[in-house]
C-alpha cells in the first residue's frame, strides 16, 4: 500500500483501536492510508507547479498553430485528429463544456481554415467536424516539435 508520510498504516487485520491510533498520527485518507498535512501540502504545491507547467506547455504549443489560438481550442484539434471526424455534441461532452462554448471554439477554428464542417451521412441535420488539410498538417508539426522533432521533424534545432 502506498502512504505519504510516516505514519503506519492500518490493515483489516489491525483491531478497531489502532484506527485512533493512526487517526492521531495523521489522519487517514483516501482507501484509508495515513497522510500527514506536509506531506498533503508538498503534494498540493507539487500539482500547482505540474498544473502550471502543463497550462504554459498547452499555450505555447497551441501557438505554433496559430498565434491567436487558444489552449482549449488546440485541445479540440488534437482530439479531432485523434479520431478523425465526431459531432460538436461529443466533443462537448468530452471536454465536459457547453455547446454554446464548443460552438464559439469551432467558428475559430474553421476561420482559421483549421476545421471543416460536413453533414453527417447517417442524420441529415447533424454536422461532422474534422480538421481541415491545413488543420492536419500545423497540428502534427505542432505535436512533433513539442516532442522534440522541431517543426520538420526529427533533427531540427529547437531554440
Amino acid at each position: 500500500m502506498c502512504t505519504l508520510g510516516a505514519a503506519p498504516a492500518r490493515d483489516k487485520t489491525d483491531p478497531p483501536e489502532r484506527g485512533a491510533e493512526i487517526a492521531a498520527a495523521g489522519g487517514a485518507g483516501r482507501y484509508g492510508s495515513p497522510v500527514h498535512p506536509e506531506a498533503a501540502e508538498h503534494l498540493e504545491r507539487e500539482l500547482a507547479v505540474l498544473l502550471r507547467r502543463s497550462r504554459a506547455i498547452s499555450r505555447e504549443t497551441a501557438r505554433t498553430v496559430h498565434p491567436d489560438l487558444e489552449p482549449e481550442a488546440y485541445s479540440l484539434l488534437v482530439r479531432l485528429d485523434d479520431v478523425q471526424e465526431a459531432r460538436p455534441s461529443d466533443l462537448a461532452t468530452f471536454f465536459g463544456i457547453g455547446k454554446p462554448t464548443l460552438s464559439r471554439q469551432v467558428q475559430l477554428l474553421e476561420g482559421l481554415g483549421l476545421v471543416e464542417r460536413s453533414t453527417d451521412p447517417t442524420d441529415g441535420r447533424a454536422v461532422r467536424l474534422r480538421l481541415s488539410a491545413t488543420g492536419v498538417e500545423k497540428v502534427h508539426a505542432a505535436r512533433r516539435a513539442r516532442r522534440g522533432g522541431g517543426a520538420h521533424g526529427p533533427g531540427t534545432p529547437q531554440r
